[in-house]
């Protein structure tokens, strides 16, 4: 349902685009499309495979089937909406590791 409300916002954004158009004197924006997971979701499931697995340093194959093993709904969302998947979950593990 969000990529079929997404796709109407977009084809209406790049309307508003060409024709100029603005909403109280600013240009409007599209924002984020919502993928049904809030940034918290991810950063618990990350955390929990991170402490499933024992990972200390990132083994890209071994993340990704334990991903996909404990949130398949969640990987594939995930992995169709960032075009770089593997360097997305390099830096999330990055970032989860400090």
């Amino acid at each position: 349902l969000t990529d079929r409300v997404f796709a109407v916002k977009h084809a209406a954004f790049l309307l508003c685009q060409k024709n100029k158009l603005k909403k109280n004197n600013e240009p409007i924006n599209l924002g984020k499309k919502n993928t049904g997971y809030s940034s918290n979701d991810v950063r618990k499931m990350f955390l929990k495979i991170k402490r499933q697995t024992g990972m200390e340093t990132l083994d890209l194959d071994l993340f990704k089937e334990y991903f996909q093993t404990i949130a398949p709904q969640m990987y594939d969302v995930m992995s169709s909406e960032h075009m770089y998947f593997d360097n997305w979950i390099r830096g999330i593990f990055k970032y989860l590791s400090k």
